[in-house]
């Protein structure tokens, strides 16, 4: 019976190596870096570049302590040691956890903005995010710690076990765990409460791989509010029984999950939704009264509506309405696309409508880059903005002067950058100069720049410090500001604008 067991173990292991074999691919992160530096920790080996000095301080204080934490909920020792590397040369924040290969983390050390804009310390929860995934699928038995050291760090069963919603649902309750994260913000959690208020709740299996419809990220926050319940509900001890479980191939999903909680999957997924608190309001803000149709301009739902996720980054001047469709790479002014840009970010009309800036994504660089563009919808020509490292590009007009308002970053350093737009022959060019760099402090980020058409100064911006939100109004070039803090504890704003008619 053991030769036999021993056998069937083996020829498994044969038919994962060829099926990861071919999947390898190097990443070159620190593509161009000059000087790479490494820091090591009790755990780690922090790879950075001189560029993530801060960076790297910071991880390297706080990462042991993280790996201690997440290793004490799941009632096991940290299992492995490994790399993280931290390269600012990707300007879109982002991170990723791969075994392939070896076990390694990947930051990329950009600013961090909308829907990851939930933590008060932005670099170390992008990391406990990330180290959350290489501990669940390292909780291996020794039979697979072995086959690992042999042939490579992802062979074992869990690349058939453990599906992108499954292992996001432990991800996300991680980040919760000190409060803080997506699942501690209502703005992540609508998707999950409107679809129990519509009737509209997905099975169990259908939120277990990569979304195909908008809202595209929703198996993350479905996955992380059942990950939360059950643990709540059971305890981290069955929970982290049931990771071990499916990462050493003892039971697939289903069956495991049996064993570990003492009930079948989609009875507590069905129970799940049942204890799920929504508010008691109508599934649909129509019927209220109090709005109205933005199509219909009545208590009418139109079927445009159903298109929503086409008109985005929308912003609105006294000559017309600006949005941008993502699906066709196009920026649209007053129903008509005007021109076609890949990856556009946002795009930002000035008050008088005369000035676009698009903010979009550079691929074709060997790094992502975040750069600018100007659009002139008098003499329909672009300009480009030198440089990169810029997020929510907005003109402002003051007293017939443009200015090119942006998050500037690199790293983790933030700041607002102000550049002069001159207009020359005529007005028919325009030449960009730098003109201010206003400097933040750590976790502080300034975004959502908005025209305020020559009100009190020129222009307003949402400011994070931490998790703490405030609106500042500021004058153009000026470091004098007038900042109003929010009515209300862990109020948070994702967006802002100005009504021209009322200021």
């Amino acid at each position: 019976m053991y030769k036999n067991q021993f056998l069937r173990r083996l020829v498994f292991v044969a038919v994962l190596f060829f099926v990861y074999f071919p999947l390898n691919a190097a990443q070159g992160v620190l593509w161009g870096a000059e000087d790479i530096r490494v820091v090591k920790t009790q755990w780690f080996d922090i790879i950075y570049p001189p560029e993530s000095e801060q960076s790297a301080a910071i991880l390297s204080e706080k990462a042991d302590d993280i790996y201690y934490e997440i290793a004490g909920l799941y009632g096991h020792e940290p299992q492995v040691r490994m790399p993280v590397v931290l390269s600012p040369y990707v300007e879109e924040c982002n991170a990723y956890f791969t075994n392939g290969p070896y076990n390694r983390i990947v930051i990329y050390d950009a600013a961090v903005i909308d829907d990851l804009a939930v933590f008060s310390e932005d670099l170390l929860s992008l990391f406990r995010h990330e180290l959350t995934h290489a501990y669940t699928f390292n909780l291996k038995n020794g039979f697979w710690k072995f086959i690992g050291n042999v042939f490579g760090d992802p062979v074992g069963p869990s690349l058939f076990t453990v599906s992108s919603g499954l292992a996001e649902g432990a991800t996300m309750t991680s980040e919760a765990s000190s409060g803080e994260g997506r699942l501690n913000s209502e703005f992540s959690m609508h998707i999950v409460k409107q679809a129990k208020l519509e009737k509209e709740f997905p099975e169990y299996d259908d939120v277990q791989g990569g979304s195909t419809v908008f809202p595209y990220g929703s198996f993350y926050y479905f996955n992380g509010a059942f990950n939360q319940w059950l643990q709540k509900k059971y305890g981290y001890e069955k929970y982290s029984y049931w990771w071990y479980l499916l990462v050493n191939g003892a039971n697939f999903p289903s069956g495991a999950f049996k064993k570990a909680f003492g009930i079948e999957l989609n009875k507590a997924w069905k129970q799940f939704e049942y204890d799920l608190y929504v508010p008691s309001i109508d599934d649909n803000p129509l019927n209220t009264g109090y709005v109205t149709d933005f199509f219909t301009g009545t208590d009418q739902f139109s079927s445009k509506n159903l298109a929503g996720p086409l008109y985005q980054s929308l912003s609105a001047s006294k000559e017309g309405t600006l949005w941008v469709e993502k699906k066709q790479n196009g920026v649209f002014y007053n129903g008509k696309k005007i021109f076609s840009r890949l990856n556009v970010d946002t795009a930002k009309l000035s008050a008088d409508g005369r000035i676009i800036a698009v903010t979009y994504f550079d691929t074709k660089s060997p790094a992502v880059l975040r750069k600018v563009k100007l659009y002139d919808t008098q003499t329909k020509k672009t300009i480009n903005v030198e440089g990169s490292g810029y997020a929510d590009a907005t003109v402002i007009c003051k007293r017939n002067m443009y200015y090119l308002v942006s998050m500037g970053f690199s790293s983790s350093k933030k700041w607002i950058d102000v550049k002069e737009l001159e207009f020359t022959e005529n007005g028919k060019k325009i030449n960009v100069r730098n003109k201010q760099k206003i400097d933040m402090a750590l976790n502080t980020t300034p975004s959502y720049f908005v025209d305020l058409d020559n009100y009190k100064g020129g222009m307003a911006y949402v400011k994070k410090e931490g998790l703490n939100y405030s609106i500042v109004v500021t004058e153009v070039g000026k470091s004098e500001i007038q900042e109003y803090k929010l009515p209300y504890e862990k109020m948070v704003i994702r967006d802002l604008s100005l009504s021209v008619g009322s200021n």
